[in-house]
C-alpha cells in the first residue's frame, strides 16, 4: 500500500472523526454554563475549574501519548481512548448535588482526548509524503472546528428544549457509534514503521522526549501555538457565550452563532494556510504573520463590546482566519526534530498549548470573580480577557526574534 493513496486519505478520515467527537465534548459545556452554575450551585470560578479539568490532565498526557504511538501505533490507542471519552460523557448526569462527578467526567473526557490529534497526525506523518503533512494538519483542524460549530449550534437548541441531561446523552451515543468504526477501519502499523520491543520500548521512549525537550525550538513554537489557539480553547471554547450575552447583551442564540463564526474562521483557514506553507516551503512566515494579526484583531473584539452583531461577526470570523495558522506548528516541531520522535514532537507541542491554555480558561474565571465586586460587568470581562491580548502579543515577539524556518533548513 503507497503513501497518499486513497486507502490513505480512508484512514485519515475515519482518525479525524475522533477529533472531531473529542472537539465536540470538549465544548459542550459551554452551551450549558449557566445550567450547570444553577445545577451545581457553583461560581463561575468552581464551574471554570472543574471544566479547566479537561485541560489540565490533556496536557501532561502528551508526555505519555507521544512516545506510546511512536512506538505502538495507532488502533492500538485509539478504540480504547474513543471508548473510554464515550462513558466519561455520562458521569456528569450521575445524580449529585456537588461537582465532583461533574469534574471526574472532565479529567476522563481530557485523558481520552489526549490521544486524539496527535494520534490522527501521527497517521498523518505514517501514510503521507512529508509534502502533505501542514496541508492535512490543518484539514485535521478544520475538522475538530467543525465538531465544534456542531456542538454549540445544534446542541444550544437541544439544551434549550430538553435539558442538559440529553446533551450528554446525544454525546455518548454519537461516541458508540465512533468507537466501532476505528476499530474496525483502523489498519495495524504498517510493516516498513520500525517496532522496538521489550526493555528498548522505553528505551526508545526516553530517548524520543529527551531530544525533544532538549530543542529550545520545540518551547518556541509550544508558546506561539499555544496563544494562537487561546481565542478558541479559552474564548469560544467556554467565555465567548457568556461574554456576548453578558456583555453585548446578544441573546444567546446569537452568542451562539457568534462563536461558531469563529471556529468556522478556523475551519477555512486552516487547510488554506497549510496549503501555503507547503507551496511556499515555509512555516516561520505563516506563524509570525498569524501571531501578529491574532493580537490585532483580538484586541479590537475586546474593545468593541457595544459593536453591531454584523460587524462583531465579520471581525470573529476573520480572527478565526488569522489564528488558523498555528496548525502549522506542529508539522513545524516535526520537521525541527528527528523523524523516530514524530509522535513526541507532536505530543509536546499539544501539551504545551493545552496546558497554557487549560491554565488561562481557569485563571480568566479566577479574575471574573476578582474584578466584578469592584468594576462594571463589561469591564470585568474586558480587564480578565486581556490576559489572551498580553500572551498573543509576547508569544509572537519571542517567535520572530528567536524562531527558525524548519522547511527551508530541510
Amino acid at each position: 500500500m503507497k503513501k497518499g493513496g486513497a486507502h490513505a486519505y480512508f484512514i485519515w478520515a475515519v482518525g479525524s472523526l475522533f477529533y472531531l467527537y473529542e472537539y465536540f465534548v470538549r465544548v459542550v459545556p459551554s452551551v450549558m454554563e449557566s445550567d450547570l452554575e444553577f445545577a451545581f450551585g457553583a461560581s463561575a470560578a468552581q464551574i471554570a475549574t472543574a471544566v479547566g479539568m479537561y485541560l489540565m490532565i490533556y496536557s501532561p498526557m502528551q508526555l505519555v501519548v507521544g512516545p506510546l504511538f511512536d512506538v505502538f501505533g495507532t488502533r492500538k490507542l485509539l478504540v480504547p481512548a474513543s471508548f473510554i471519552l464515550t462513558f466519561s460523557c455520562l458521569l456528569p448526569l450521575v445524580p449529585s448535588n456537588h461537582l465532583g462527578y461533574f469534574g471526574l467526567g472532565r479529567l476522563l473526557m481530557g485523558f481520552s482526548s489526549a490521544f486524539g490529534f496527535v494520534g490522527v497526525m501521527y497517521l498523518c506523518t505514517v501514510w503521507f509524503p512529508a509534502k502533505r503533512l501542514a496541508m492535512l494538519s490543518g484539514l485535521t483542524t478544520a475538522l475538530g472546528m467543525l465538531g465544534a460549530i456542531t456542538a454549540q449550534t445544534c446542541l444550544s437548541s437541544l439544551n434549550a428544549q430538553l435539558g442538559w441531561h440529553a446533551t450528554w446523552y446525544l454525546s455518548a451515543a454519537f461516541g458508540i457509534f465512533v468507537t466501532c468504526l476505528l476499530m474496525f477501519c483502523i489498519p495495524k502499523h504498517p510493516d516498513w514503521l520500525p517496532k522496538p520491543r521489550g526493555k528498548h520500548i522505553w528505551i526508545s521512549c526516553k530517548s524520543n522526549l529527551r531530544q525533544v525537550f532538549k530543542n529550545k525550538q520545540t518551547w518556541l513554537i509550544g508558546f506561539l501555538s499555544s496563544v494562537l489557539f487561546m481565542p478558541l480553547a479559552v474564548f469560544a471554547d467556554f467565555w465567548g457565550i457568556s461574554y456576548f450575552v453578558n456583555v453585548s447583551h446578544f441573546t444567546n442564540s446569537q452568542a451562539v452563532k457568534l462563536t461558531a463564526l469563529l471556529y468556522l474562521g478556523w475551519t477555512l483557514g486552516s487547510p488554506f494556510v497549510g496549503w501555503i506553507s507547503d507551496r511556499f516551503k515555509t512555516r516561520k512566515i505563516p506563524l509570525f504573520v498569524s501571531g501578529i494579526l491574532s493580537s490585532f484583531v483580538f484586541t479590537w473584539v475586546i474593545c468593541m463590546p457595544a459593536a453591531s452583531f454584523s460587524t462583531i461577526a465579520c471581525l470573529l470570523f476573520v480572527l478565526g482566519l488569522c489564528s488558523s495558522g498555528q496548525v502549522v506548528g506542529f508539522i513545524a516541531c516535526v520537521e525541527l526534530n528527528t523523524k523516530q520522535a514524530s509522535g513526541s514532537s507532536i505530543a509536546v507541542v499539544n501539551m504545551v498549548i493545552m496546558w497554557l491554555c487549560g491554565f488561562v480558561q481557569t485563571f480568566t474565571g479566577y479574575l471574573i470573580d476578582l474584578f466584578k465586586p469592584y468594576c462594571s460587568l463589561q469591564r470585568t470581562y474586558q480587564l480578565s480577557l486581556c490576559v489572551i491580548v498580553l500572551f498573543l502579543i509576547l508569544g509572537t515577539v519571542l517567535f520572530g526574534l528567536f524562531s527558525k524556518d524548519s522547511s527551508r533548513e530541510k
